[in-house]
């Protein structure tokens, strides 16, 4: 099967792996023999990796939603059903694995962390509650239709249900406690629920829907308003340029002035980095521009279908999520640096990268790795635990 013409056993999985010397493209012939003796043959153009580091443990959990830090240890929304209650626990995990707590929710929930690390705002269905590092759940408001973004002093800002009778959405910030600081409509304006609220250092709210981009104060008053048609998501780069990625992809000063627009021959997935870089995966590119103006700094070929994870490691490595496999490219070339396959048909879009070097990510057979990278996340000047480095004050789902 290789180039030595040595017999490799595909075993029971679905993977067949083959031992090569050098990373590049090799012309494969597969025989295969079934138990009654029958024989095919296949070819295949496949190009060799460098295996990445290793898994350090696995747990089963039966389904993930979404990953994040709290206290010392990790927070799994999961889309599995715990006891009598068909979906969603939220799992408190330590480090090495072990179960330290679980929270049933009715439905698919969303935690997003604030600054302190103590605590998680969970949206699940029309709610959002506060549970803390313990488990143990302080508060919960209803009314809520889409994943909370945190502000620097521990409030939050939820879009919420039509309360007002003035036919637009509403924002909402509520402070730590669970107390209401305002509600304002967004003038006939509807929220883009995927990813359409950033905060800005100044915290400066930016809201994205209808196509169009709105500015709001930290006390409610609605500012500024631009025309992004296509606009699918708003980011915060680090000069406080609004990156509003979709087809076409826009970057719009704090004023909301249109400094340019580059068209996009698909919706991209974007991800800012310090010294005035982003990166974008688009269609089957993968790219690096400069804010400023956006011009393209390097452009590789990506025959992967996946996303760009908004995770940038200290060693200059950007984490991408490509099918079955976690794959690490050097965010200064391009190139890939190694990539690690799971079994099972993809994984998730958006893993998680501790301060103390653990990746973690889950496959679509429902399970958990944690993989030893030996870095942790680049240091980011937005206060998220994680290094929020699409500056959303939130994770994306």
């Amino acid at each position: 099967l290789n180039e030595a013409g040595d017999t490799v056993l595909a075993g029971t999985g679905d993977t067949l792996r083959l031992p090569v010397t050098e990373v590049r493209e090799y012309d494969i012939e597969v025989a295969v023999v079934d138990r009654a003796g029958n024989r095919s043959t296949a070819r295949y153009l496949a190009r060799s990796y460098v295996p990445g580091p290793p898994v350090v443990w696995r747990k089963d959990l039966g389904g993930f939603y979404a990953l994040s830090e709290i206290g010392d240890g990790i927070l799994v929304a999961s889309t599995a059903g715990s006891g009598d209650t068909p979906c969603c626990p939220l799992v408190g995990l330590a480090l090495d694995g072990t179960t330290l707590w679980s929270v049933d929710f009715a439905e698919q929930s969303s935690p997003q962390i604030p600054t302190d690390n103590s605590a998680a705002y969970v949206h699940s269905g029309s709610t959002v509650s506060r549970v803390r590092d313990d488990g143990s759940v302080d508060w919960v408001v209803d009314g809520v239709v889409s994943t909370p973004a945190m502000m620097a002093d521990g409030s939050i800002i939820v879009p919420s249900w039509d309360t007002l009778g003035t036919g637009s959405a509403v924002l909402r910030r509520i402070t730590a406690a669970g107390g209401l600081l305002w509600d304002t409509p967004l003038d006939s304006m509807r929220y883009s629920y995927s990813s359409g609220l950033a905060i800005g250092a100044d915290s400066l709210i930016y809201v994205l829907g209808d196509g169009r981009l709105r500015v709001v104060t930290p006390s409610g008053t609605l500012g500024w308003l631009t025309a992004v048609p296509g606009g699918r998501g708003v980011i915060v780069a680090s000069d406080s340029t609004l990156i509003v990625a979709g087809s076409p992809l826009y970057a719009v000063a704090t004023t909301g002035v249109i400094r340019w627009s580059r068209s996009n021959l698909a919706a991209s997935d974007v991800v800012v980095g310090t010294g005035g870089q982003a990166f974008e995966l688009v269609g089957t590119r993968l790219r690096a521009f400069r804010v400023a103006d956006g011009e393209i700094d390097w452009e590789v070929p990506w025959e992967y279908s996946g996303s760009l994870a908004p995770v940038l490691t200290s060693d200059g490595g950007i984490v991408l999520s490509a099918a079955a496999s976690v794959i690490l490219v050097d965010a200064a070339t391009g190139t890939e640096r190694w990539r690690i396959v799971f079994d099972g048909w993809g994984v998730g879009q958006y893993p998680l990268l501790t301060p103390s070097g653990l990746l973690l990510i889950w496959d679509s057979l429902g399970s958990l790795h944690a993989i030893d990278l030996g870095v942790g996340p680049l240091d980011s000047p937005w206060p998220q635990p994680w290094a929020d480095w699409q500056r959303q004050g939130r994770l994306r789902q």
